[in-house]
């Protein structure tokens, strides 16, 4: 997997059913949820990956430093890396290392205009980040 969609729910009909309160949607705040346990798996993946025997220092301060910012809640691709740890990074499929697109979902009738007031509240949120 090279990067990640992530297709967001920008319209509200109570006759699709919702995890959450169809009626209250907040497109910005279920992509913040999405993150977060992105975030956890990748948490679980650097832990293993850290306890494993034999790791280099380099490895050891790569795993300390990933594993430090995730815990801070901060995505792996928001992360500096030197030339040396690039490869590193590679051997462990970090879901939050992969570049991310974002999909508004609209609504039929928003087809028309391409958007509308959730999706662009939506974009103006995930721009200030």
């Amino acid at each position: 997997m090279n990067a990640i969609i992530h297709l967001v729910r920008c319209f509200k009909d109570e006759n699709i059913v919702h995890v959450e309160d169809a009626a209250n949607l907040n497109p910005y705040s279920e992509m913040d949820t999405v993150q977060t346990e992105l975030i956890l798996s990748d948490l679980e993946s650097t832990s293993k990956r850290a306890k494993k025997k034999g790791l280099s220092e380099l490895e050891k301060r790569l795993w300390d430093k990933v594993h430090k910012n995730l815990d801070n809640g901060l995505p792996a691709r928001q992360n500096d890396y030197t030339l040396e740890e690039l490869p590193l990074l590679k051997q462990l499929p970090l879901l939050t290392a992969k570049p991310i697109i974002y999909v508004c979902n609209i609504d039929a009738e928003s087809m028309g205009v391409g958007t509308n007031d959730l999706a662009e509240e939506f974009k103006r949120k995930v721009r200030a980040v």
